[in-house]
């Protein structure tokens, strides 16, 4: 076991080239000792970036394999459980954590939920004043993946393609909103008023 630790520690955050890709925008990451949600937080990698700034760090994901993994890698690294929690969590149950967070990070989750504006408002909530939300999307214009089906159930495909900026937008309805848009992406980041 360790020395695949050891070799997925080398590889880390792995062989996938969309989140090596999105490992740019930690420089917009809050740093200190602050409360950071990673929802839809799959193998950890941005959760891991956080607590190296100093955060303590909440990861939420439904699938408990992969938040085993997590927990394993996670004390390979010899980082203190109570500064890195991952939990098998139901986005749509956000106010049942009980805390408000400085920092909410949500890459490549929300394409994959029915209810996208209800979980943009479930932020909302949770978020302190001053909070930010980064927030990583699939532009609705790129090109779908080889064999890609969008599903209509929320079973881990995505319920969509992307959004488009202006989509973003109208379902934030917030004002102080910085775009970073890419080919097939969009990085967004809004503070709480």
């Amino acid at each position: 076991m360790n020395s695949f630790l050891f070799i997925k520690k080398l590889l880390f955050p792995g062989l996938n080239i969309a989140t090596r890709k999105r490992m740019k925008f930690i420089k917009y990451f809050r740093r200190g000792d602050i409360l950071t949600l990673d929802a839809g937080c799959g193998n950890g990698a941005f959760s891991f970036e956080a607590v190296k700034l100093g955060n303590r760090v909440v990861g939420i994901d439904f699938d408990p394999k992969k938040l085993k993994r997590c927990e394993e890698f996670r004390d390979y690294l010899k980082i203190d459980p109570k500064k890195c929690q991952f939990r098998v969590f139901n986005i749509y149950n956000l106010p049942n954590l009980n805390q408000s967070f400085d920092q909410i990070i949500c890459f490549e989750t929300l394409e994959h939920l029915k209810n996208d504006q209800k979980i943009i408002s479930l932020f909302n909530q949770i978020l302190k004043p001053g909070g930010v939300l980064h927030l990583d999307v699939p532009s609705m214009n790129r090109k779908p993946y080889y064999g890609e089906i969008i599903s209509q159930e929320e079973d881990g495909g995505h319920l969509r393609l992307g959004y488009s900026f202006n989509n973003l937008k109208k379902i934030f309805g917030l004002n102080k909103v910085r775009r970073y848009n890419e080919k097939r992406q969009y990085f967004l980041d809004y503070t709480q008023n």
